[in-house]
């Protein structure tokens, strides 16, 4: 069951998904993904730290698209300083979900793979 995982990725303050939203979000996610890929992933996720240092020893330009009211947004502003060349783009009014669905991640993340297409 995704409801839980997916009422997570609603900004805090705003209110949870109705039953009709979360069936629908929990299809479509259903229909685009391994299920049990996603769950090797949320057993596996406290596996994925990265140090300080390791974040340091990035060479590679980094984009972080995220939107302001997402629940992930403190820890992608954790990252500057860090991670050289990380260029950070927040979509104004938008959560975890409603970042992708916002034409300036597409337009953005355009831009920065035309600028380091190599």
């Amino acid at each position: 069951d995704l409801s839980q995982f997916i009422n997570g990725l609603v900004a805090p303050g705003k209110p949870k998904l109705s039953d009709q939203q979360m069936k629908l979000i929990t299809t479509m996610i259903a229909s685009l993904n391994d299920m049990q890929a996603l769950a090797a992933v949320a057993r596996g996720w406290k596996k994925l730290v990265v140090t300080e240092q390791e974040l340091e020893a990035i060479r590679v330009p980094t984009l972080a698209l995220v939107g302001a009211n997402d629940f992930v947004k403190p820890k992608v502003d954790d990252l500057q300083g860090h991670v050289p060349g990380l260029k950070t783009i927040v979509i104004a009014d938008a959560d975890h979900l409603g970042a992708f669905s916002s034409p300036l991640f597409i337009e953005n993340l355009k831009a920065f793979l035309d600028q380091h297409r190599g």
